[in-house]
């Protein structure tokens, strides 16, 4: 029996309709590639996606931050170094239906106090103690400018001065004392041993005057509260005298008279050398 070619066998029927597809395939890529090269090839780009304006599907309201993430994102801005004795007095409240006071977390970035709006800082010296509010105070001058101690309790302001000037050495030593309205520890030469004890207060214009009793108060307050006058004649605790003039200035017992709204020193004698020549300057 002779061997047959490839050539000279005969084909079946699926192999005929193999290459009948081979054919047509190689006929569509040969009519894709000769379109492709009919195009023309243009020099201009065409524009960018970002010049394109889309309408947008729908509107986006803005969404409004809830409480605790307000708090996260106020305890992230303080600074770690300084109100790291501060942070205990503030508060969040963790549910609604049963409120839990929890410390807020300290914050793990670097931030700066001063950079805070002034009504947050205002806020959170509210809740300071009025000792620790004085230490950062005193702390750079870009603090003195944001902290106001003044905005620390009354309570704590007043124990405060009293602690001070009983137990601090360097106010019991120089037998320092307590101003009860401006809140500071001062020499004894800025009080008057005669200073008023009781005022009228009055709240509304149409109430009755109450008398109340005053605490002890420095001469500089006694002025801005109106319990002493022009022409008054002072007896500091340190043995001074002093009188205050008409524009409100106090003056050394030994001054003669004021240079700005010439009033005469009620403490010098009216027939002495000093009074008669100074009565002369005025005229």
């Amino acid at each position: 029996m002779a061997i047959e070619s490839r050539f000279e066998r005969p084909q079946s029927f699926h192999s005929i309709v193999g290459i009948r597809r081979e054919n047509e395939e190689q006929q569509q890529q040969q009519q894709q590639q000769q379109r492709y090269e009919r195009w023309p090839i243009y020099n201009q780009l065409p524009p960018p996606v970002q010049r394109l304006r889309l309408p947008a599907l729908f509107e986006t309201k803005p969404l409004t931050p809830s409480h605790e993430s307000r708090v996260q994102w106020f305890a992230c801005q303080l600074s770690k170094a300084t109100l790291r004795r501060y942070l205990s007095s503030v508060v969040v409240v963790t549910t609604v239906a049963r409120p839990t006071p929890m410390p807020m977390p300290l914050p793990r970035g670097g931030a700066r106090l001063e950079l805070l709006p002034q009504d947050v800082i205002d806020r959170i010296c509210s809740y300071v103690p009025y000792e620790d509010l004085l230490r950062l105070h005193q702390e750079s001058a870009a603090l003195q400018r944001v902290v106001n101690p003044h905005l620390a309790s009354h309570d704590s302001k007043l124990s405060f001065v009293l602690r001070a000037e009983r137990d601090f050495p360097q106010h019991r030593r120089a037998r320092n004392l307590g101003c009860y309205m401006c809140f500071r520890v001062l020499p004894a030469d800025f009080f008057a041993s005669n200073q008023a004890l009781q005022a009228k207060l009055r709240a509304a214009p149409e109430d009755a005057q109450v008398i109340v009793n005053l605490r002890r108060f420095c001469i500089y307050c006694g002025i801005q509260s109106g319990c002493h006058s022009a022409g008054d004649e002072l007896n500091t605790r340190g043995g001074g005298r002093l009188w205050l003039c008409d524009c409100l200035r106090v003056l050394d017992g030994r001054t003669p008279g004021c240079k700005e709204c010439k009033a005469l020193c009620p403490l010098i004698p009216r027939g002495s050398d000093d009074f008669m020549s100074l009565r002369r300057v005025r005229e």
